[in-house]
């Protein structure tokens, strides 16, 4: 049965200010003005709107509109008290609540949330084909998979038209799980709104992502996060981390909580401990009487407590213990510690998405374990005109640990270099460091000084960090093509590795 603008009308409920009186039928929803075809509904969203979009939206074949302000348009429209209410509920109309044929599992936290959804979805992925279950699908940072197609990210979480559309095509193509990050932006703003997680992990939490544009203070950011379980049936928990006490009241709203620990934590449902780091890290889970022991291609403690968490929820889906070892064993995660080296072993690279204070810390602590011979070259910048708060953080850790820093962009946007660079420097007090515009030219120069190091018969480790695989870089607003950083190492390694041989 066709929808019409009076049964999105009716799904906005009381956030009504205006109706409409006319039933017009409703043939597509959207809130960019480029997309929209003959019978959209069009939203006017975002606080930068301007009514020249509306006007083209109308060419485009829009047959109604819905806003927070009258336009003075001579067609149909509803206002809203706030377009942020109303976008969620829209959504699930249009696509038919696409939610009650999934088993939704969300991850949120400050860190891992990426490289958790990969390891969940590895295993479920195995699962699902060893037993003709067929697809999973999964929402990260790195990419979108709806079971049929894969496709870059933009958000962390994507917004509601998305959203929706992507779990209505899961749908379609078979996929009956679909793990997925929630950020604390999309909780926030409520992209999520009215879904039901069949289970909500928490990794973990600090400050981050706290500006006049994201969350105020830590309180907003850490209460967003924790929103998550209002919506979940299940709760996974790593207990490791800071604020448990305020995380495990929070959780007490789920029908069921899972406590995840490590290094036998007697109050923990699962453990994972470390048996080795050699080639990667080697661990073991115990939980209901079982024990697996589990390897990753990856390095460091949290590279483990993020499978672990994953592990976990895998297991509460119903996942049989002795399938996941060979599903985690060879898992690849674009961008996320990703390891590289010259043939001689002189020179060697790790590349990941660390952009925060926490997540540097655990990049370098990992690094120094497991090559402490090496020594640490680190390039990197910051995000331009938000999260101003990390740059301290950044510098502070750098300091700590690198030999060498090189200071460069990283999406800059509107903000001049410069400023983000000083904001950084400040808690730089003892290592060398300089600043090179170009990302290419200051992965460049930190080869020459790793080249210099292997003269000299010392091995060194590249830190490339903040950027992972993307392959754009935001500058004044716009995102302009920019090799990721292993596409300009890679051939620098091809290069030395000839001249060595």
């Amino acid at each position: 049965m066709a929808l019409t603008l009076h049964d999105f009308q009716m799904a906005m409920g009381e956030h009504v200010c205006q109706a409409a009186q006319e039933r017009v039928e409703i043939r597509a929803i959207s809130y960019n003005s480029k997309e929209v075809v003959p019978g959209t509904l069009f939203f006017c969203k975002g606080n930068h709107f301007k009514p020249s979009y509306l006007k083209e939206a109308l060419e485009r074949g829009a047959v109604a509109y819905v806003a927070e302000t009258d336009f003075g348009e001579d067609v149909p429209h509803i206002l809203v008290d706030n377009m942020r209410h109303i976008l969620a509920p829209c959504a699930r109309l249009f696509y038919g609540d696409p939610q009650k044929k999934l088993q939704l599992l969300a991850v949120t936290g400050t860190k891992g949330k990426s490289s958790t959804v990969w390891y969940l979805k590895s295993i479920l992925s195995a699962y699902c084909k060893k037993h003709d279950l067929g697809p999973v699908g999964f929402l990260t940072s790195i990419s979108n998979f709806d079971g049929g197609e894969e496709k870059t990210s933009t958000l962390t979480t994507p917004e509601p038209f998305e959203l929706y559309a992507i779990l209505a095509r899961c749908v379609e193509n078979g996929v009956r799980y679909v793990a997925f990050e929630v950020s604390s932006q999309a909780l926030k703003v409520e992209r999520t709104a009215g879904l039901h997680f069949a289970m909500g992990a928490f990794l973990n939490i600090s400050p981050d992502h706290i500006s006049s544009i994201e969350h105020p203070n830590f309180e907003d950011y850490f209460q967003s996060k924790l929103r998550l379980f209002s919506q979940s049936d299940i709760a996974i928990i790593n207990i490791n981390s800071d604020h448990r006490e305020e995380i495990e009241a929070a959780a007490a709203s789920c029908k069921k909580i899972v406590r995840v620990g490590f290094s036998n934590q007697s109050d923990a449902d699962l453990t994972a401990t470390i048996n080795d780091h050699h080639k990667g890290i080697s661990f073991t889970v115990q939980a209901d009487g079982k024990s697996i022991r589990l390897h990753l291609p990856e390095i460091g403690d949290y590279a483990m407590q993020n499978a672990a968490v994953a592990v976990t929820m895998a297991l509460e889906a119903g996942v049989p213990a002795e399938e996941i070892p060979g599903a985690l064993e060879s898992v690849h995660i674009p961008g996320r510690m990703e390891f590289l080296s010259t043939g001689d072993g002189m020179i060697r690279s790790i590349i990941d998405f660390a952009h925060n204070g926490v997540s540097f810390s655990a990049v370098f602590e990992a690094a120094h374990r497991q090559f402490p011979d090496c020594a640490m070259l680190t390039v990197f910048g910051s995000t331009g005109g938000k999260a101003v708060n990390r740059r301290a953080d950044l510098g502070r850790v750098a300091d700590t640990y690198a030999d060498r820093i090189i200071l460069t962009m990283d999406d800059p946007n509107a903000e001049s270099l410069s400023s983000i660079y000083s904001d950084i420097e400040k808690s730089i007090r003892q290592t060398p460091y300089e600043t090179i515009d170009d990302r290419k030219a200051a992965i460049e120069k930190a080869m020459d000084y790793a080249k210099e190091y292997a003269k000299n018969g010392k091995k060194s480790m590249l830190l490339l960090l903040g950027r992972g695989n993307e392959t754009t870089m935001y500058v004044d607003g716009v995102a302009r093509p920019y090799g990721d950083d292993r596409s300009i190492l890679t051939p620098l390694f091809t290069a030395y590795d000839k001249k060595t041989e």
